[in-house]
């Protein structure tokens, strides 16, 4: 092994009409890591050379289709700094062109022939709490299941699953109470966006750490919303309340009848923080860094007016066999919560 810098890659191909699993490391041209911090589920691109044509006739590719890939990053002293990737994805496309006698092999998190994300349902939820309600969707699945101790878990009277898949479903009901939601490697996460912004950051980005031209920022001056207001009633009486940041102008969302002030008070903070959330955003490439995931929190410095701590929404990881390993960042500058 190499005592300088360098990356490996592991990329096995587990092909569910031979039932075997096969290496692609000497193969491999190019792999883009997509990694998302909510909402969408990760992806993989893998692009491999096929002149021995194996590809389309002993590998050729079957609806069940497994990949797991793993970069690894070794420092000056050859030992490893850490791995980027290191989950399975189900493959779901793959393109091939003979002239370069390449393929390509496009991975997701989750199946699309499941029907978690593919199946329209319509189900009513009652007397229970948000907690249970993924619990027994993900428990219908077989899918493992983790909420972390800073997510909202409230209780919910009524709630109407019309005509959603259980993957849509439950993304919307989280982020309706400010909680973050995610699938890696077959399992379903749901998490605190807040408690993640509060972490120390990874690590501070310059101006002499991005990729030359690669930078550019886009920031909104004006919140979209300072306030909510909801109604909710306590017996006979008919409650409108209302919460605002302490400044001009007042811009409200109406959030509607909700169960309780406290059912008030989660949704209305959630829908205001959702709305604000982007309003500064930046975009930059640098070379690839373990700790520079989706989630994590960096401070930007060096940009006047642009620095402060950040948070990442999504990074692509690349590795081609010519460049090595870079990243794209797309993160958000943290803002005040209501």
């Amino acid at each position: 092994m190499s005592n300088t810098r360098h990356t490996e890659i592991s990329v096995a191909y587990t092909n569910s009409r031979t039932k075997k699993t096969y290496s692609l490391d000497d193969r491999v041209e190019e792999i883009t890591i997509t990694d998302n911090a909510v909402g969408e589920g990760d992806t993989v691109d893998i692009t491999v050379m096929d002149k021995d044509r194996k590809m389309v006739y002993d590998y050729y590719p079957g609806v069940d289709d497994m990949v797991k890939c793993t970069v690894s990053l070794y420092g000056m002293d050859g030992g490893k700094t850490g791995v980027v990737g290191n989950q399975t994805f189900h493959i779901d496309q793959f393109s091939y062109n003979d002239f370069a006698s390449k393929m390509t092999l496009r991975g997701i998190a989750v199946p699309k022939n499941s029907t978690f994300a593919k199946t329209p349902k319509t189900k009513t939820w009652t007397n229970t709490t948000l907690n249970n309600i993924a619990w027994f969707t993900c428990h219908d699945y077989g899918l493992p299941y983790y909420r972390e101790s800073g997510a909202f878990n409230p209780h919910i009277e009524k709630v109407e699953q019309s005509n959603a898949t259980d993957l849509s479903f439950l993304f919307n009901i989280n982020q309706t109470y400010g909680n973050g939601m995610k699938i890696f490697s077959d399992r379903l996460v749901i998490f605190s966006e807040e408690e993640y912004e509060k972490k120390a950051a990874v690590r501070t980005i310059t101006h002499s750490d991005i990729i030359d031209g690669s930078f550019s920022a886009r920031f909104d001056l004006i919140r979209q919303y300072t306030g909510y207001e909801y109604e909710h009633d306590v017996g006979d009486v008919h409650w409108t309340r209302s919460h605002y940041f302490i400044t001009k102008p007042e811009i409200k969302i109406s959030i509607g009848q909700c169960e309780s002030q406290t059912d008030g008070e989660l949704k209305g903070r959630a829908k205001v923080n959702l709305a604000n959330r982007d309003m500064q955003m930046v975009t930059f490439e640098i070379i690839g860094d373990p700790k520079m995931i989706s989630t994590a929190t960096f401070n930007l410095s060096g940009y006047g007016g642009l620095d402060g701590k950040y948070y990442i929404n999504k990074v692509t990881n690349k590795f081609t066999a010519s460049n090595g390993f870079t990243q794209e960042i797309e993160a958000r500058k943290i803002q005040q919560r209501l």
